[in-house]
């Protein structure tokens, strides 16, 4: 049986929001649960059984291809300078066919979305593109008619939905793309909306859905996941004293040594982190003492 799918996720900015942190460690790789986002995002498409499944890189990209070395089913599309979503996806072709629907997702978004259930959605509907949005003020900019063709990526008022980030694309479509560089996905959109091809919203409800772009969504997103007691991610790679107090949750990274006596709260240490003797951590990521 055919697979149904190929995809991409998007692996290759530098994570400006994320500085300085993200100067030595890949914002795809900023710890989930003790777990880097990137594989996350993995598992959210492997349930369409993709084939393949593209992941593109650039900053840091040694580091990210290191991480991806336990999934070999993964093809890594290793950039030399930025390209822009619509860049990436016009160097992906090279591994897509002309006979699969392409989905297209974020590696810095964590979520619940039923992506088998929206692929049926686009495909039953036969439109080439099907962009996925939700209710996120404040970032409720795109705007739809009444067939559900999006008319306006920067409207405001009632009515309008923010982008997931997840697009189901035709993948002739991506035949039309540009090669010019870096290119703006959504600036492409538009230059299709404008030459008559319709781009369909699907909108999504009751779902979780977290940018783990900044440090205090990456802090509310592990706050949501410890509600229940007090909890540690910890690596098995990490040194952990035996009295170390946790308070409310901490992420531990592999290669960290956290000394006798220390506090840490609402704390994500990444790799390579040593916390000495008596040292606190809190509310914050620490990539250095």
């Amino acid at each position: 049986m055919p697979y149904p799918v190929q995809a991409m996720i998007l692996a290759a900015g530098r994570g400006s929001r994320l500085l300085p942190h993200t100067a030595a460690w890949p914002k795809p790789l900023m710890p989930v649960a003790g777990r880097p986002a990137l594989f996350h995002a993995i598992e959210a498409v492997l349930p369409l059984r993709p084939e393949p499944l593209v992941v593109n890189c650039h900053h840091l990209a040694p580091l990210v291809r290191s991480a991806l070395a336990q999934w070999p089913e993964v093809v890594v599309q290793e950039e030399e300078r930025l390209l822009g979503t619509g860049g990436a996806l016009a160097r992906a072709r090279r591994w897509f066919s002309a006979s699969r629907c392409v989905v297209v997702a974020n590696s810095d978004v964590v979520h619940d979305i039923d992506l088998c259930a929206l692929l049926a959605r686009h495909l039953a509907s036969s439109a080439p593109v099907s962009l996925v949005l939700h209710d996120q003020p404040p970032y409720n900019k795109v705007l739809m008619d009444q067939w559900g063709r999006i008319v306006s990526f920067q409207a405001a008022g009632p009515g309008c939905f923010a982008f997931t980030g997840i697009h189901f694309l035709d993948p002739a479509l991506l035949q039309r793309l540009p090669d010019t560089v870096p290119l703006d996905v959504i600036d492409w959109y538009r230059a299709l909306i404008a030459h008559g091809v319709p781009v369909q919203g699907l909108v999504v409800r009751g779902h979780r859905w977290c940018d783990i772009g900044t440090e205090r969504a990456l802090l509310a997103l592990h706050d949501r996941l410890a509600e229940a007691s007090p909890t540690v991610w910890r690596d098995p790679a990490a040194e952990v004293a035996e009295d170390v107090t946790v308070e409310a949750w901490a992420v531990i990274s592999a290669g960290c040594r956290v000394g006798p006596g220390a506090v840490l709260r609402r704390a994500i240490l990444l790799p390579g982190v040593q916390v000495p003797a008596g040292g606190v951590v809190r509310d914050r990521i620490c990539s250095q003492w």
